[in-house]
This record gives C-alpha cells, sequence and structure tokens, in this order.
C-alpha cells in the first residue's frame, strides 16, 4: 500500500465529485453522521453538522477519547474492492488539541485472513498542524482477497482530537473496476451500529437509508435484461399476428 501525502489544498469534496470517482466509501462526507462508520479500540466519535461554524462550518467528523495513536475512525470495505485492483484513497484530515507544531496523520488497511489472523498495511503520513487540514492521497492495491479488508485512518497522539471532513477512495485501474462494481452490485443490505450517535450521545443502531439506493441498483442489474427479453419477444409475437 503506498499513501503519499499531497500538499494539494484544494481539499473540499462535494458528493457529486465523488459520485464521479465510482467512491467506494459510503457516508464519505458524514452528510448521514456515522453511518457506515465506527469509532475503533473504544475511541468515541461524533459528527459536527455544517453551519455550526466549527471549521469554517463543513460537516466534520470528530474522533475523541484517543488513548493511543491508532485510534480513529474505520469503514469496513470487503465488500466493494477485489484483489488485483488498484485503489487510490484522497482524505482530507485535521487534528487539534494542547499539543505543539505539528502531528501525523495517516490512512491503514486492516487485513484479516484465515484463523483472524490479521495484517496491518500504512503509508506515507501526512503532517497538520493544530485545527489544520491537509490532503491525504495515495493509492494501494491487494494481490489477495482477505476475509476482511478494513480502511481507517490514525494517527495524532493520544489526547488529540482526529478530525475528518471526507475520504474518497475509487478505482483507478479500468481493466479490474468491473470486478469491484459487481462485487458492489452483490453486497447484501449492511445495518451500522454506531458507538457514538452525535445529535443525543447515545449507543444504538440506526438503519441506513443508502441500503435503498443500493437495493435499486441490484434490483435493476438483475432484472433489466430480463425486461429486455420480455419487451423483444412481445414485439415479435405482435409482428407475427399482423
Amino acid at each position: 500500500m503506498i499513501i503519499a501525502a499531497s500538499s494539494n489544498s484544494d481539499f473540499q469534496m462535494s458528493k457529486e465529485n465523488a459520485a464521479d470517482t465510482g467512491n467506494i466509501i459510503l457516508n464519505h462526507d458524514f452528510s448521514d453522521g456515522l453511518h457506515f462508520w465506527r469509532p475503533n479500540y473504544g475511541c468515541d466519535a461524533f459528527v459536527v453538522p455544517a453551519g455550526s461554524g466549527y471549521h469554517n462550518g463543513l460537516t466534520t467528523a470528530i474522533v475523541s477519547k484517543r488513548n493511543q495513536c491508532w485510534h480513529g475512525l474505520e469503514q469496513d470495505i470487503t465488500s466493494r474492492i477485489s484483489a488485483g485492483s488498484t485503489y487510490t484513497v484522497s482524505a482530507c484530515v485535521g487534528a487539534s488539541g494542547t499539543f505543539q507544531g505539528c502531528v501525523n496523520v495517516l490512512a491503514t488497511l486492516k487485513l484479516v485472513y484465515q484463523k483472524s489472523e490479521t495484517s496491518f498495511q500504512s503509508g506515507e503520513k501526512k503532517s497538520v498542524s493544530n485545527d489544520g487540514w491537509g490532503m491525504l492521497e495515495g493509492s494501494f492495491s491487494l494481490s489477495t482477497m482477505p476475509n476482511e479488508v478494513i480502511f481507517y485512518l490514525e494517527g495524532p497522539p493520544p489526547g488529540a482530537h482526529l478530525l475528518i471532513k471526507s475520504v474518497v477512495i475509487s478505482c483507478s485501474s479500468s481493466t479490474t473496476c468491473d470486478e469491484s462494481k459487481d462485487l458492489m452490485e452483490k453486497a447484501p443490505i449492511i445495518t451500522a451500529y454506531n458507538n457514538f450517535d452525535s445529535q443525543n450521545h447515545s449507543k444504538g443502531t440506526s438503519t441506513i437509508k443508502m441500503e435503498m439506493i443500493f437495493s435499486l441498483r441490484i434490483a435493476v442489474t438483475r432484472y433489466l435484461p430480463l425486461l429486455s427479453i420480455f419487451l423483444i419477444f412481445k414485439s415479435a409475437m405482435h409482428l407475427l399476428e399482423e
């Protein structure tokens, strides 16, 4: 995995831009709170909505109560990637706290194989100042497909808050992207578990409204060919009757 830090300051990514790149990250800009996301290793997370006045009024995910540098925010991307494909990563990240100078933020893949054997692939670090932002960019590919692939952001020292505005992971290999697309279409309906609710600060489960989008996409993909055959057959029968 190669994750390179970019000096690009234009890090405000819209929903439309994410859709155009075929983003495999669900709820990439936290517009639906923490749906599909979860804090790892017992830390907490919440989302500050747009218009709150916090960090230029943009929607921001904040990971707090971090006791270790690897505490962060993660998403399971297993069903939406495939071995042999190349994926580009672009994440707008920051940090805040009592630290002086700059701290590092990095993207990591947690790979879980059979018998719960686990390995981690981390890339280069992006240095950000206190309450500052930066764009973390790079790419990764997998030669073999693990049982689970978890993408997460980590890095700032214990006690510091990890800040995330948006994450985009897209397939950059045109010859293998169709495989990833098929995996997305065949992915089961997902219900995410949130350790922290940004509205009432309580634990619970949430039904993801994006399920409807994936359900519709799967239905269209599966049944459109059958509909086309039916219409052709109907037209042919009509011609024969004439």
